[in-house]
């Protein structure tokens, strides 16, 4: 039987990054939000009505929905990925198993024939032969 395949790490590393940067740059974003709510002078400027701010809020909940749903696919991955090494480690435990039965059963005959061969030796020294 053939090994089930491994999830590439790069793709899983850059994936990674990915997210990283996103959730860099929706920090980034929040941060400014919170600026501008917290200074006066550019709050009056940019009232939570003005086009710029519905704007911002509208990118960072795309951005909040995007990143959960990358979650969600990446919880998804670790799933399918913890389970396909289950499946691995199932199949190299058969294997081994399968491997010590042998080996096991060929004990037995080894046992088996020299029982054989001590009990004609015995018969023949009763005898006097040997």
């Amino acid at each position: 039987q053939q090994p089930l395949p491994l999830l590439p790490k790069e793709n899983v590393h850059h994936h990674h990054q990915v997210d990283l940067n996103v959730a860099n740059r929706m920090r980034q974003l929040e941060n400014e939000i919170m600026y501008l709510r917290g200074n006066t002078n550019v709050a009056a400027k940019a009232s939570p009505y003005s086009p710029e701010y519905i704007i911002l809020e509208e990118k960072l909940a795309q951005m909040d929905a995007r990143q959960m749903a990358r979650e969600e696919q990446w919880r998804a991955v670790m799933e399918e990925t913890k389970h396909l090494a289950s499946l691995q480690q199932n199949v190299l435990n058969q294997k081994w198993e399968l491997a010590i039965r042998a080996k096991n059963a060929e004990i037995d005959r080894f046992r088996t024939e020299l029982d054989a061969i001590l009990f004609d030796v015995s018969n023949l020294q009763r005898k006097g032969q040997v």
